[in-house]
């Protein structure tokens, strides 16, 4: 089963809606990482460090803190919760267990990663670069 598929019967769209969001400000070291990953923990890991820098920088952060940050970067924060985000990632998490016992974890790393990079552009702000 592709990503897009995978999407439907589960929800991963918060996680790549993270990893799009740090193309938009043009930090692709989450995605370099998530898309040449080889196992799980390193995917994982990729995924870890994007989420808790998108708590630090959209999620934990005051409303005039991602104002500015939006003006600034010309990128605004995708809106998810909390509660989606963490059931994205157990849905995450589970795709590619299942993925890595098939051999198939690369391919679905990958096509989470260029689906993030095609995304990128909805987070960029109006009238921005």
């Amino acid at each position: 089963m592709s990503a897009e598929s995978e999407a439907k019967t589960t929800n991963i769209e918060p996680i790549i809606d993270v990893f799009a969001f740090f193309a938009a400000t043009r930090n692709y070291s989450y995605l370099d990482i998530l898309g040449n990953a080889l196992e799980t923990t390193t995917a994982l890991e990729a995924l870890g460090n994007a989420i808790r820098d998108f708590r630090s920088t959209c999620l934990d952060s005051p409303p005039e803190a991602r104002a500015r940050f939006e003006a600034e970067e010309g990128v605004k924060c995708p809106r998810i919760d909390s509660k989606a985000l963490e059931k994205a990632v157990g849905d995450f998490t589970r795709i590619m267990t299942g993925k890595e016992k098939k051999g198939e974890l690369v391919t679905f790393l990958r096509e989470v990663y260029v689906r993030a990079l095609a995304r990128a552009s909805r987070f960029k702000v109006e009238g921005g670069e």
